[in-house]
């Protein structure tokens, strides 16, 4: 029988998901690396095939990131401890697209979690969840960035006093009235109401 963890790494060799999935950490990480300035006067449009495009709101922020694209590309890359970004194209436009609402471009940037410190008892967790688990390194990297995320993520909320499950401890979520634990799946009645 082999384990889950190595059916996977097979899946997502063979299937795109992986590549699009660090394509993502490395779209996510935006705001991150160039400062909520920058980001503010960019959206990134698209990852594909390596070149990032990236929409800015005039010619002389064109010009300014343009000069700094290799820092940038290195940092981003960094970041999501990646190769896959080799290129950035800027083009001049306008930032908010039909439809869409000036607070969604910027909601991405408004993540206070991840300026969360994680103790070494999460940290070891995190590495402790690999033991025995054989995976590429880029899958394991994906994966241990997602993992620090949400452990940043579940901290955050926890310290600023929402309900936490009582069977797993995780941050109960409240939703059209109904208290839910997303952990463990189960609905905020009996031990999980608050």
């Amino acid at each position: 029988m082999q384990p889950v963890a190595e059916i996977l790494s097979k899946m997502l060799l063979k299937h795109p998901a992986g590549k699009k999935i660090r394509s993502q950490f490395i779209i996510d990480a935006w705001p991150d690396v160039v400062g909520e300035h920058i980001a503010k006067k960019t959206s990134v449009v698209s990852l594909r095939k390596g070149v990032m495009l990236v929409k800015v709101s005039d010619s002389v922020w064109a010009q300014h990131l343009q000069l700094q694209k290799k820092q940038i590309m290195d940092k981003l890359n960094n970041h999501v401890k990646s190769g896959l970004l080799q290129d950035i194209r800027f083009i001049v436009g306008s930032l908010q697209s039909k439809g869409m609402k000036k607070s969604c471009r910027t909601a991405r940037i408004k993540r206070p979690w991840l300026h969360e410190e994680l103790t070494d008892k999460d940290r070891e967790k995190i590495d402790d969840s690999f033991k025995g688990v054989k995976l590429l390194p880029e899958i394991r990297e994906s994966l241990e960035i997602f993992f620090t995320a949400q452990k940043k993520k579940q901290n955050y909320i926890l310290k600023n006093k929402n309900p936490q499950c009582k069977i797993c401890g995780l941050p109960l979520i409240k939703t059209a009235g109904k208290t839910y634990c997303l952990g463990c799946k189960t609905e905020g009645r009996g031990q999980n109401s608050t």
